[in-house]
């Protein structure tokens, strides 16, 4: 069968978004194969971009976001070094109940888990190489499991990520101006930041 082609003309080169959201999955004893043939629609994802003039908005967007969702759901997290991925963890796991001071950078160990309100998996994509070594993460188990899973660096191999699933990418200006940019695939990734958008922008 021949891949559906992207409908887009181009994409943000910051922000690389699969069009090809119709996944699935052929789970077999010794591999994964993962076919990517099926076009959910011709619409690029809703995106929505808000400002962080503070510490404290970066602390209330990541309120807001946990307070709207439900799992099972999967955010991955795009930004360059020093953008404060793991910080919006931070605040974000604080609202389900881990203290933000047990988070940190799962860059070297690939995996953190926390159990606070739901299950946590915590993940980093940044010293991987190959889509081959994110499967054999299991990450793909915990995409129809109760849980929560968070991805940094989730950029780098987009086809290993759920069809339903929220994109925020944090932005770092040049003269430090911050902003979130928000991507949702999937009804319930867009009801999650339809809620959380609506109320940090009231």
């Amino acid at each position: 069968m021949t891949p559906a082609m992207c409908p887009c003309d181009s994409h943000d080169n910051q922000f690389p978004v699969e069009c090809r959201v119709g996944l699935e999955w052929q789970v077999k004893r010794n591999s994964v194969t993962l076919l990517r043939d099926t076009l959910r629609d011709n619409r690029m994802p809703e995106s929505h971009t808000v400002p962080l003039s503070s510490l404290a908005d970066t602390q209330q967007l990541a309120r807001f976001v946990a307070d709207a969702s439900q799992p099972p759901l999967t955010i991955g997290l795009v930004g360059s070094l020093g953008a404060g991925k793991t910080q919006w963890v931070r605040f974000l796991v604080d609202q389900w109940g881990v203290p933000a001071e047990q988070v940190t950078s799962p860059t070297y160990v690939l995996l953190q888990q926390y159990v606070g309100r739901f299950r946590i998996y915590h993940f980093d994509f940044y010293r991987l190489e190959s889509e081959a070594q994110v499967w054999d993460l299991g990450i793909e188990e915990l995409y129809e499991q109760p849980v929560i899973v968070l991805v940094e660096w989730a950029d780098k191999f987009p086809t290993c990520l759920p069809p339903d699933r929220l994109m925020l990418q944090l932005k770092l200006g040049p003269l430090g101006q911050r902003a979130a940019q928000f991507a949702s695939f999937g009804d319930h990734a867009a009801h999650i930041a339809e809620q959380a958008l609506a109320r940090y922008n009231s």
